[in-house]
């Protein structure tokens, strides 16, 4: 899933810091960071693993929607047969 516009979407603050070449995200309470390439997430100073490396196609971070789901805190469900995704607030992230 295209990162930034999704996390803004849900009303999560974005910002990204060229010289780490990371991008941060603050959703309510939750604070992390993630980087193209980095199979991995930081959050709360420690390391939590990815199911795959986010990577960037045409200027837009991608990151696999599992994970996104998990570092947000929020509801994501699959539905195969539409190949859609559906993504729900949960309501002590606001």
């Amino acid at each position: 899933m295209p990162f930034q516009s999704l996390t803004e979407a849900l009303g999560a603050k974005v910002a990204y810091d060229a010289k780490t070449k990371r991008t941060t995200v603050t959703y309510g309470t939750r604070v992390f960071s993630i980087a193209d390439g980095s199979p991995f997430a930081l959050t709360d100073g420690k390391q939590a693993a990815l199911s795959y490396s986010p990577a960037t196609l045409n200027g837009s971070l991608y990151v696999p929607i599992k994970d996104f789901g998990d570092l947000l805190g929020v509801q994501v469900k699959w539905y195969a047969g539409t190949r859609t995704v559906e993504v729900t607030k949960e309501a002590a992230a606001k």
